[in-house]
């Protein structure tokens, strides 16, 4: 009789994964807090993850367009951050072989004496930003590559 009831015990706390009809104890199961489906069995759940592997590659996703948007300011910027380098050379160039009295806009002492130092500075600031861009390049592969395993796992 004692085994009897230690059956009826298991049997209780026996469910079934609501995706793949896997039977599962129900300490082992976890419900997806994005979808809330559940019980859910190990199998559907990738580690170091709290969501389903269907939520986890939707999120995924998602980080991958917010990436690429990001990836396309930072190259939009980088090529402002250049086209100024570019100006400032193009006057420095006209400074150095005295073409100021013919660009108004180098007449003015001030402006003439900055050139160099803002070439400098939109040069440091374009060589930060490429950093940034790959940075942000590998970051996407990265993402992408969690998404190719998170493919293979479905």
């Amino acid at each position: 009789m004692e085994n009897r009831k230690g059956r009826g015990r298991e049997s209780e706390e026996l469910l079934r994964c609501v995706a793949c009809d896997d039977h599962l104890r129900s300490s082992e199961g976890f419900y997806c807090p994005t979808c809330k489906k559940g019980p859910l069995c190990k199998k559907h759940r990738l580690p170091r993850h709290r969501e389903c592997i269907g939520c986890t590659f939707d999120l995924k996703l998602k980080e991958v367009t917010q990436l690429k948007q990001q990836e396309k300011n930072i190259r939009s910027f980088v090529n402002f951050v250049y086209f100024l380098f570019l100006v400032f050379a193009v006057f420095f160039a006209a400074e150095k072989f005295g073409l100021t009295k013919e660009i108004e806009f180098l007449q003015n002492h001030l402006i003439s004496e900055s050139l160099m130092y803002i070439g400098i500075g939109s040069a440091i600031l374009y060589g930060i930003f490429y950093i940034l861009l790959i940075s942000q390049r590998n970051r996407i592969g990265s993402v992408e590559s969690e998404i190719r395993d998170i493919e293979i796992r479905r």
